[in-house]
Protein backbone atom coordinates (compact mmCIF):
# COMPACT_ATOMS: atom_id res chain seq x y z
CA UNK A 1 0.00 0.00 0.00
CA UNK A 2 1.35 3.52 -0.90
CA UNK A 3 0.26 6.44 0.81
CA UNK A 4 1.07 10.24 -0.09
CA UNK A 5 1.16 12.04 3.03
CA UNK A 6 0.97 16.12 2.81
CA UNK A 7 0.24 18.74 5.40
CA UNK A 8 0.47 22.41 5.94
CA UNK A 9 0.09 23.88 2.22
CA UNK A 10 -1.05 26.99 4.08
CA UNK A 11 -2.32 28.53 0.82
CA UNK A 12 -2.49 32.32 1.08
CA UNK A 13 -0.56 35.64 0.35
CA UNK A 14 2.88 36.35 2.85
CA UNK A 15 4.38 39.36 3.42
CA UNK A 16 7.30 38.59 0.60
CA UNK A 17 8.92 39.86 -2.39
CA UNK A 18 6.29 40.64 -5.23
CA UNK A 19 7.16 40.62 -9.08
CA UNK A 20 5.25 41.75 -11.56
CA UNK A 21 2.48 42.12 -8.84
CA UNK A 22 3.05 38.30 -8.34
CA UNK A 23 3.55 37.39 -4.62
CA UNK A 24 6.71 35.24 -4.70
CA UNK A 25 5.91 32.99 -1.41
CA UNK A 26 2.54 32.05 -2.93
CA UNK A 27 4.00 31.31 -6.47
CA UNK A 28 7.23 29.08 -4.81
CA UNK A 29 3.96 27.00 -2.30
CA UNK A 30 2.51 26.58 -5.92
CA UNK A 31 6.06 24.82 -7.41
CA UNK A 32 5.95 22.71 -4.25
CA UNK A 33 2.50 21.70 -4.94
CA UNK A 34 3.14 21.02 -8.57
CA UNK A 35 6.32 18.46 -7.38
CA UNK A 36 4.03 16.75 -4.58
CA UNK A 37 1.61 16.26 -8.32
CA UNK A 38 4.67 14.77 -10.00
CA UNK A 39 5.61 12.41 -7.66
CA UNK A 40 1.87 11.54 -6.92
CA UNK A 41 1.49 11.09 -10.62
CA UNK A 42 4.93 8.70 -10.83
CA UNK A 43 3.67 7.15 -7.76
CA UNK A 44 0.11 6.49 -7.66
CA UNK A 45 -0.15 6.30 -3.91
CA UNK A 46 -3.16 4.11 -3.15
CA UNK A 47 -4.19 6.98 -0.50
CA UNK A 48 -3.40 10.68 -0.65
CA UNK A 49 -3.61 12.19 2.80
CA UNK A 50 -3.60 15.72 3.16
CA UNK A 51 -3.86 16.68 6.66
CA UNK A 52 -4.66 20.02 7.62
CA UNK A 53 -3.71 23.70 7.06
CA UNK A 54 -4.88 23.72 3.54
CA UNK A 55 -5.57 27.53 3.94
CA UNK A 56 -3.03 29.89 5.52
CA UNK A 57 -5.89 32.70 7.21
CA UNK A 58 -9.14 31.01 7.60
CA UNK A 59 -11.32 33.76 7.26
CA UNK A 60 -10.74 35.45 4.39
CA UNK A 61 -13.13 37.31 1.86
CA UNK A 62 -13.10 38.16 -1.79
CA UNK A 63 -10.83 37.71 -4.54
CA UNK A 64 -8.09 36.50 -1.86
CA UNK A 65 -10.37 33.98 -0.82
CA UNK A 66 -11.53 32.85 -4.31
CA UNK A 67 -8.41 32.42 -5.77
CA UNK A 68 -7.25 30.15 -2.60
CA UNK A 69 -9.93 27.99 -2.50
CA UNK A 70 -9.73 27.85 -6.42
CA UNK A 71 -5.88 26.84 -6.04
CA UNK A 72 -6.84 24.19 -3.23
CA UNK A 73 -9.47 22.30 -5.43
CA UNK A 74 -6.79 22.62 -8.34
CA UNK A 75 -4.34 20.32 -6.48
CA UNK A 76 -7.04 18.14 -4.56
CA UNK A 77 -8.28 17.23 -7.95
CA UNK A 78 -5.33 16.52 -9.23
CA UNK A 79 -4.45 13.82 -6.28
CA UNK A 80 -7.71 12.76 -7.12
CA UNK A 81 -6.85 11.60 -10.85
CA UNK A 82 -3.41 9.55 -9.84
CA UNK A 83 -4.82 8.42 -6.03
CA UNK A 84 -7.30 5.86 -5.19
CA UNK A 85 -8.09 8.08 -2.71
CA UNK A 86 -7.25 11.36 -1.48
CA UNK A 87 -8.55 12.53 2.46
CA UNK A 88 -8.63 16.00 3.27
CA UNK A 89 -9.11 16.82 6.90
CA UNK A 90 -9.58 20.20 8.46
CA UNK A 91 -6.73 21.60 10.27
CA UNK A 92 -7.01 24.12 12.93
CA UNK A 93 -9.83 26.78 12.74
CA UNK A 94 -7.23 29.76 12.40
CA UNK A 95 -6.18 28.86 9.25
CA UNK A 96 -8.70 26.25 7.75
CA UNK A 97 -12.14 27.73 7.92
CA UNK A 98 -15.51 26.00 7.77
CA UNK A 99 -16.33 28.06 5.32
CA UNK A 100 -13.70 27.48 3.18
CA UNK A 101 -14.12 23.77 3.43
CA UNK A 102 -17.82 23.65 3.00
CA UNK A 103 -16.67 25.00 -0.10
CA UNK A 104 -14.26 22.35 -0.51
CA UNK A 105 -17.14 19.51 0.53
CA UNK A 106 -19.36 20.89 -2.31
CA UNK A 107 -17.05 21.00 -4.64
CA UNK A 108 -15.99 17.32 -4.33
CA UNK A 109 -19.36 16.25 -3.44
CA UNK A 110 -19.56 14.07 -6.56
CA UNK A 111 -15.89 13.11 -6.00
CA UNK A 112 -16.12 9.18 -4.74
CA UNK A 113 -12.66 9.10 -4.11
CA UNK A 114 -12.51 12.43 -2.36
CA UNK A 115 -13.19 12.66 1.23
CA UNK A 116 -13.47 16.27 2.78
CA UNK A 117 -13.26 15.61 6.64
CA UNK A 118 -14.18 18.16 9.12
CA UNK A 119 -15.35 16.45 11.99
CA UNK A 120 -13.66 13.37 14.00
CA UNK A 121 -14.38 9.71 12.01
CA UNK A 122 -13.17 6.87 11.04
CA UNK A 123 -13.43 6.31 7.18
CA UNK A 124 -13.69 2.58 6.31
CA UNK A 125 -11.99 1.59 2.99
CA UNK A 126 -11.74 -2.08 1.15
CA UNK A 127 -8.26 -2.73 2.83
CA UNK A 128 -7.76 0.04 5.32
CA UNK A 129 -9.55 2.10 8.05
CA UNK A 130 -8.04 5.86 8.43
CA UNK A 131 -9.30 7.19 11.97
CA UNK A 132 -9.06 11.07 11.03
CA UNK A 133 -8.92 14.13 13.89
CA UNK A 134 -9.07 17.26 12.16
CA UNK A 135 -7.72 20.31 14.07
CA UNK A 136 -9.42 22.19 16.83
CA UNK A 137 -8.87 25.17 19.09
Amino acid sequence: MKVLHSADWHLGTFRSPVKDGVNLRTEDTKRCLDELIRAAKEEHPDFSLISGDVFHVGHLWSDRCCSEIVTAIHYIRELSTVSGQVVVMRGTPNHDGIGQFNVLAEMFANSPNVHIITAPQVISFEDTDIAVLPGFD
